[in-house]
């Protein structure tokens, strides 16, 4: 335990001596805070991390809502198309009406 402190404060001494005087108290921050550093860019990186992912669940989400409704322009005319357009499988607020699915994909 002993080596382990010699050795860490020559590394910081070393830091030191090859630094320029303007950085002597930025480098003795650096090394006072560094857990505290350490967590911060940890954080960041996690929140980074975190965006990432819910911008690339949203637009797969997307890609795929704006593919099926792709395909039932294309594969459907005229009246077949109501009933796949009917959103059942979307959030109540988003539906219609209440009873959009009750007679789900059968002409009016």
């Amino acid at each position: 335990m002993a080596e382990n402190k010699t050795t860490e404060h020559s590394t910081l001494e070393d830091i030191e001596n090859a630094a320029p005087m303007s950085m002597h108290p930025i480098l003795e921050a650096a090394f006072k805070y560094q857990k505290q550093i350490v967590i911060g860019v940890i954080a960041i990186v996690a929140a980074t991390g975190l965006y990432a992912g819910v911008n690339a669940y949203t637009q797969r989400a997307r890609t795929t809502a704006q593919a099926e409704l792709g395909k039932i322009l294309l594969e459907e005319k005229g009246r077949t198309r109501l009933p796949p357009l009917k959103l059942c499988s979307a959030p109540h607020r988003l539906r219609s009406s209440p009873q959009c699915c009750s007679n789900s994909h059968s002409p009016p």
